[in-house]
């Protein structure tokens, strides 16, 4: 019994002593600023650029072909927290490495992928790596359920095996983005100077001092342009390519997002240039248009533009409505004026007045391409500028080394014309005299 006895006192010295024994504490989250840039040690920096919740994501700059993101359940969303994200490690370091993010909404947590931009931010990389010392804009994307702006969302990051943490509602991430009026100056020292002349919806947009061989953009029957025009000046020392500069989407009746493409006035103001062919001088000035095509049911309804400048967003707000500015364009191919309408007077006039043709020697309305354009509206487009009727004609399509969807167009053994979409949607065309693609109205030798 002594034996048995002891035995149980040492089990219970035992138990006695194991109880005693502190548990570790599990890891407290530090905070996860939202506000301002913020170094962790010798690891990385970080700054929130934008917090938002879209169903489709695109990159903030688009030009022709790009890759997007899109929920496939409609009752979902993706939450898009962006954030400028410095390497400080001695050797490059994908964002996997650098840190990991994820959300949790009413008790539900979500992962996020991280996607980078690329190609002045015209296109996102999948599979990001940041060199030691350098930057760049991630997007660390979770589709959640489309909640409101109210509901109480909660960011967990992970970095150096630390835990940070914050909590926001999209009601007041709002309260942090930078709002901005036309007539304001946007400026960012030593790359450039934006001022928003002024927004307004049109059905053409022609340069003010128009001739006959110009280049013009008419919107498709029943779409309307929402067009912003920018004075934009150069204040590097270097040249300053326009299609880098900013961009603009629209989003109307608080669900339909549009972007578009930049067009810039010549010096002479006689002609529209390409965005991605024309870059502005140092200290040099330009006016450059910003189209957004849109229906023209969607005219009425509340717009809110938001303008990305060089990685910083800012959202313009509007008084009153958009003005409706009516072109007309007379048979010698100038413009033969423009009437400013309220929007609630613009029943009692034709919305798209008819055009008169043009001459024989005029180049007629060259339209562009925009993203993800399907087959047929590639087709629609070759059809339009080039007077091609695919009834008659063959086609075939490829993709090349490059990533460009060329088009041969075809008519028994030779190739009319081999034709490809550029950055910015412009059509372009083989010139055989040159060996060159260039915009395909302006190919004489295009056959094969």
């Amino acid at each position: 019994m002594k034996k048995w006895f002891g035995l149980l006192l040492i089990v219970n010295l035992l138990v006695g002593c194991s109880t005693n024994t502190p548990t570790p504490k599990e890891q407290e989250a530090k905070i996860f600023h939202l506000d301002k840039q913020t170094t962790i040690d010798e690891h990385m920096s970080y700054q929130i650029q934008r917090i938002a919740k879209s169903p489709r994501i695109t990159p903030p700059n688009p030009d022709g072909i790009i890759n997007l993101y899109e929920v496939d359940n409609p009752e979902n969303t993706y939450l898009d927290v962006t954030m400028t994200i410095k390497n400080l490690y001695q050797t490059p370091k994908s964002v996997d490495e650098l840190i990991d993010i994820s959300y949790t909404i009413n008790d539900e947590n979500s992962s996020a992928f991280a996607i980078a931009e690329s190609n002045k931010s015209s296109m996102f990389d999948t599979s990001p790596v940041i060199p030691s010392l350098n930057e760049q804009t991630i997007h660390f994307l979770a589709e959640i359920p489309n909640v409101d702006d109210k509901t109480l969302i909660t960011l967990q990051a992970t970095i150096n095996d630390k835990k940070y943490k914050t909590s926001f509602t999209l009601q007041d991430t709002n309260k942090l983005r930078t709002s901005a009026k036309v007539k304001e100056i946007v400026k960012r020292d030593n790359f450039a100077q934006v001022i928003i002349d002024d927004i307004y919806y049109t059905n053409i947009v022609e340069p003010p001092m128009s001739r006959f061989l110009t280049t013009y953009y008419e919107a498709d029957e029943n779409n309307v342009y929402l067009v912003i025009e920018n004075k934009v000046k150069n204040l590097k020392s270097s040249e300053l390519a326009a299609d880098e500069i900013m961009s603009f989407s629209a989003l109307l009746d608080n669900y339909y997002e549009y972007t578009g493409f930049a067009t810039v006035e010549s010096v002479n103001q006689e002609d529209l240039n390409y965005a991605n062919i024309t870059s502005l001088p140092a200290l040099g000035e330009r006016k450059i248009y910003y189209l957004i095509e849109i229906p023209k049911e969607l005219q009425q309804k509340d717009v809110k533009i938001t303008m990305w400048f060089k990685g910083d967003y800012y959202d313009f707000s509007f008084d009153e409505n958009l003005k409706f500015k009516e072109v007309t364009t007379s048979s010698n191919g100038e413009a033969a004026g423009s009437q400013e309408n309220e929007p609630e007077k613009q029943q009692e006039q034709p919305v798209t007045p008819p055009i008169s043709p043009k001459p024989n020697n005029v180049q007629p309305t060259i339209k562009k391409g925009h993203t993800n354009m399907t087959t047929q509206e590639v087709l629609d487009l070759i059809s339009h500028n080039e007077g091609i009727d695919f009834s008659t004609y063959q086609y075939q399509m490829e993709m090349d080394e490059d990533g460009y969807l060329i088009i041969m167009v075809i008519n028994g053994p030779s190739a009319i014309g081999t034709y490809k979409i550029d950055n910015d949607g412009t059509l372009l065309q083989f010139d055989v005299a040159q060996g060159i693609f260039l915009p395909a109205e302006q190919v004489i030798y295009g056959g094969s």
